[in-house]
């Protein structure tokens, strides 16, 4: 409990001294984005948008080139300090599916390391953690899919989330500003104290929203139809 409410106060106390006024990308409406600013061939591209399935479920292809610093053949980083690889998080309103089209997709799965190769898939259901990298000697193609429960708000789906975090790490690389996008986005980090996720996440987002961290930035954001 303590520590809950001590990294809330740290929280707060960084979001004063940072202001999130910064100059923006557009990437609003592009099907192609890159994952990080450091090497251009590590895309996400939009299969099939929230807009076009009623907002049931959405699907990205994610690229990760074996030879740039989120590949597994010239980085020594070890899987969870590369830029593509998410933090281990959980929905709570969303399942969630990869299917491997190309390489090895290394994950983890509630606490347990794995793999899966070429025309494998892993489904993982809400509330577990979990994360991904590319676990091969090539290059990693991967079909992300998530299903959205009726509670989701539209327009927060996968596409909406992957068009604002990458904007907001290449544009504004602070913790606050992700961490925004994430909880608005349904994604809660494994390594921060449950009860921040269930208690403290909406005064957190209410404190950041007033000082100018959104959890959707228009110049990224391809408008809910």
């Amino acid at each position: 409990m303590k520590y809950s409410i001590l990294f809330v106060l740290i929280s707060i106390v960084l979001i004063y001294i940072r202001k999130d006024n910064v100059q923006r990308s557009h990437t609003t409406g592009q099907r192609i984005i890159q994952v990080n600013s450091n090497h251009k061939g590590d895309v996400i591209e939009f299969i099939v948008r929230s807009n076009e399935t009623g907002h049931t479920h959405s699907t990205i292809k994610q690229t990760i080139m074996h030879d740039g610093p989120c590949g597994n053949t010239l980085t020594n980083a070890h899987p969870l300090k590369r830029p593509c690889t998410p933090p281990v998080h959980y929905h709570l309103k969303q399942n969630e599916r990869f299917d491997v089209k190309k390489g090895t997709l290394g994950y983890i799965l509630n606490g347990t390391n794995g793999t899966r190769e070429i025309n494998e898939y892993l489904f993982i259901p809400k509330g577990l953690c979990h994360t991904f990298w590319s676990a091969g000697n090539e290059d990693l193609i991967v079909y992300i899919t998530l299903y959205n429960d009726q509670e989701m708000i539209p327009g927060r789906s996968a596409d909406s989330y992957f068009e604002n975090i990458n904007g907001v790490r290449r544009d504004s690389p602070s913790f606050i500003a992700t961490l925004q996008v994430q909880i608005g986005h349904d994604i809660y980090r494994c390594d921060l104290p449950k009860l921040f996720n269930s208690m403290f996440s909406k005064v957190f987002q209410m404190i950041a929203l007033v000082l100018g961290y959104q959890i959707q930035y228009a110049e990224y954001t391809t408008p809910v139809v």
